[in-house]
């Protein structure tokens, strides 16, 4: 995400052709930046957080869903099915379309991140699982729009070639379809990212800290904050991480490289994850719950998710891509098996923090108390 953000401001400082003559700054300074503007946010408090986070979602939302209805209405002799039909995609291998999958799953990772703030929210159990499947349909057919409109904003013949010259495809777009307007786009592209980054710690945040609280991370990272009650050093941790690993990629690569590595290295990660989920969902209603077992929804559709999600994975690896992204990959098969040695030492060391571990979500055996802006209790 900070990468992203680098990337972005630095595209557009540099491009002549809008008039703006910027001088470049460094891109490490917007990586700082931006993990400060995050850090903040998440230090003063969840409703801050979360207010920022729905302000910048409906800003994001309304310009990008205006540019895309706006570029539908203006080529409206130009739209077409054909955007919509797998044989008309540029690239036809099988094992090429799942390697680009990952990258459009890439678009709905974060969907579950309502998930870790349970403990914050008033009757979790309800509002949580609402939020959580609303927000991804919303999502989708959202992307589905956007994906259609810069088909059609470009070409439907023209659009690959043109959105791959395209430093940033969507202010390429802002700039021929509404002029000076770009700014307002670029405008919801930096909103986009920096709302996403905090999104992003708030989430991973609740989630150190339950484990620092549950004895399964040093207990320093289950501490909160007198005043503010967040988690302030579960922040402080993820922020320094993420600033840390961003400098040290876009120092190693260039941004955009950097950022495809980043991308791999932490999507695939989460595909293995959201793989579990699936397989487990089927367990668990087999197991604990066969009364409320359903065949369609605890059955099939968890299967139908395992089998794409190792497709997807298996074609990350097979055949493997070339370097530097190649490196995500070793990335992702170091850190699985750092984190089974860690599982392992664990169950070990101490098999009651793993139980505990379930409480990183909501209580099991009770309803989790209103706690709405204090933080964790």
């Amino acid at each position: 995400i900070l990468l992203t953000f680098s990337f972005v401001m630095q595209d557009v400082m540099v491009n002549e052709t809008r008039g703006l003559g910027w001088a470049s700054s460094p891109w490490w300074l917007w990586v700082v930046l931006a993990g400060a503007f995050m850090f903040v946010l998440a230090y003063r408090g969840i409703q801050l957080a979360m207010t920022a986070a729905m302000v910048l979602g409906a800003v994001e939302l309304f310009l990008f869903g205006a540019l895309a209805v706006w570029m539908i209405v203006a080529n409206s002799g130009e739209n077409t099915l054909r955007a919509f039909d797998p044989s008309q995609a540029a690239v036809t291998q099988f094992d090429v379309l799942f390697k680009g999958l990952v990258l459009a799953l890439l678009s709905f990772v974060g969907f579950e991140g309502a998930v870790p703030l349970a403990e914050e929210a008033r009757d979790p159990r309800r509002t949580v699982p609402r939020a959580v499947v609303l927000g991804l349909i919303a999502i989708g057919l959202f992307v589905v729009l956007a994906g259609y409109a810069t088909v059609v904003g470009f070409g439907f013949d023209e659009f690959a070639d043109a959105a791959l010259a395209a430093g940033n495809p969507w202010v390429e777009l802002a700039d021929i379809y509404w002029g000076v307007g770009w700014t307002l786009i670029f405008f919801a592209i930096v909103n986009s990212v920096l709302g996403l980054g905090n999104a992003v710690v708030n989430a991973a945040a609740r989630i150190v800290y339950s484990l620092g609280r549950d004895g399964v991370l040093p207990a320093a990272l289950g501490r909160t904050h007198p005043v503010h009650r967040t988690p302030h050093v579960a922040i402080a941790a993820i922020v320094a991480v993420g600033t840390l690993a961003a400098l040290l990629a876009g120092w190693a690569w260039d941004l955009l490289t950097g950022i495809g590595v980043a991308a791999i290295g932490l999507l695939v990660p989460l595909l293995v994850t959201y793989l579990a989920v699936c397989a487990s969902t089927f367990a668990f209603y087999r197991r604990e719950r066969r009364a409320e077992f359903n065949l369609w929804l605890h059955g099939l559709l968890p299967l139908v998710g395992v089998v794409i999600l190792l497709l997807v994975i298996f074609y990350q690896y097979v055949p493997l891509p070339p370097e530097p992204i190649v490196w995500a990959n070793w990335f992702v098969l170091v850190g699985v098996v750092v984190g089974v040695g860690v599982l392992a030492w664990l169950r070990a060391r101490s098999p009651g923090a793993l139980r505990d571990a379930g409480r990183v979500v909501v209580e099991p055996d009770a309803e989790t108390a209103p706690v709405g802006a204090a933080g964790p209790p």
